[in-house]
């Protein structure tokens, strides 16, 4: 599973998600974000599809040098609609990769 900020480069801003729940999920990120701010990001599944989630971060690590990124990030969700939280919910019940 990937994501990006919405409105940002495919090629360059996308990002591997580390772990995702219905509450949230973790990034890898090159550039520094600060606890509480807002992030709207494109979510996307692994059949193709896409969510569109608005987060806030709750916590940020700095990684060791030589890391695939410079910060591990933790999101949670402010506003997910009804459907895309079915389709995420769907993702997480198959047990897919993410």
């Amino acid at each position: 599973m990937f994501c990006r900020p919405q409105g940002k480069s495919w090629q360059k801003d996308l990002r591997a998600v580390a772990d995702v729940s219905l509450g949230g999920l973790r990034v890898f990120a090159d550039e520094q974000h600060t606890i509480g701010e807002r992030l709207e990001m494109d979510l996307y599944l692994p059949d193709g599809s896409s969510v569109t989630i608005i987060t806030e971060v709750v916590w940020v690590d700095t990684l060791e040098a030589g890391a695939a990124a410079k910060f591990d990030v933790g999101l949670r969700y402010i506003d997910l609609t009804p459907d895309d939280y079915r389709a995420l919910d769907q993702v997480l019940a198959a047990g897919e990769e993410i």
